[in-house]
């Protein structure tokens, strides 16, 4: 019987797809990356495809065949609920016999999930990703996992760059309506986003179906510049934020300090934003101990594979 020689994680989503295979001991043989596989949008075909053509390449380039694979794990953005999951496992499947490559196992999760797993590698911990959208994902050490937020943009998202995007455009439509007080995030909208007034604002919404994700940078700019209107936004969406991982820690009862690390480029520290969220969750939750991740996420989804098969990485 063909000895199992390793695994292999993948961080897949809406622009590309990390790969990483590594021994039975956690040690990384090789990474790769590959298109979008984010199969909510593009299909469980296209994803499917993606996902296996990374298989068979890494298969190729380590020069192994598919029976010393122990397994497969796949974190995807839109994988949470198990009806996805099974959706998209069965299409790998399917493409991976299509394509006669014997694939032993696959199991999917989603994107959320692996980064928790890579964040404190294994360990019990907190997550917050801020985004586009936002959630807070723990673990304890019973490896019981819960969640606060993730209730998308039409009811949640808060504190992600949909929300700060959109609550800047409605300061900007109730100012020039004469509803609102000035703000330089008006004039900031038009001179680098070409938003100048109520037809470009409604065009950039409604027909171009523009996300208005992408200005929340300008508001972190007119923030850092001293707009009050900015400011505010900001200083609301962080207590939101902060909000989330207080009621994590409530749930999850955790009787001593817990890391937590955020990610996505909402909570990078390199801006106001970021440090502003992490005061506030610090504030907020004393019990936490803020810190950055130790692995990315697809090896997170290594590490996931390896529990799968009930084997532990050298640390």
């Amino acid at each position: 019987m063909p000895k199992i020689r390793f695994v292999i994680g993948m961080d897949g989503g809406g622009t590309k797809t990390a790969l990483i295979a590594a021994s039975l001991g956690g040690e990384i043989l090789l990474d790769h990356e590959g298109g979008p596989s984010n199969f909510q949008i593009i299909g469980t075909k296209r994803a499917a495809r993606t996902l296996v053509s990374l298989i068979k390449k890494t298969l190729e380039t380590l020069g192994e065949d598919s029976s010393q694979l122990g397994g497969v794990v796949c974190g995807l953005t839109g994988a949470g609920r198990d009806h996805d999951k099974e959706r998209i496992r069965e299409a790998v499947l399917a493409e991976a016999k299509n394509r006669r490559i014997a694939v032993p196992d696959v199991w999917i999760e989603s994107d959320a999930r692996i980064a928790l797993e890579g964040a404190f590698k294994g360990a019990p911990g907190i997550i917050v990703i801020a985004g586009t959208g936002s959630i807070a994902f723990g673990k304890n050490e019973k490896d019981e996992i819960f969640r606060v937020g993730g209730w998308g943009r039409v009811i949640g998202d808060e504190g992600g760059g949909f929300v700060v995007g959109r609550d800047a455009l409605k300061a900007v439509a109730r100012m020039l309506d004469g509803r609102g007080e000035k703000t330089k995030l008006s004039k900031l909208f038009e001179t680098e986003a070409n938003l100048k007034d109520q037809q470009s604002i409604i065009s950039f919404l409604y027909e171009d179906g523009k996300d208005p994700a992408t200005l929340a940078p300008l508001v972190i700019k007119a923030a850092a510049g001293g707009d009050e209107v900015a400011q505010r936004i900001l200083t609301s969406q962080a207590e939101e934020l902060a909000e989330h991982v207080g009621a994590l820690v409530q749930k999850m009862r955790i009787p001593r300090r817990i890391p937590l690390a955020i990610i996505g480029s909402m909570g990078l520290a390199d801006h106001q934003y970021g440090r502003l969220v992490r005061t506030k969750i610090s504030k907020r939750v004393p019990s936490v101990l803020v810190q950055d991740q130790a692995a990315p996420p697809v090896y997170g989804a290594v590490l996931m594979a390896l529990k799968r098969l009930k084997l532990q990485p050298v640390s």
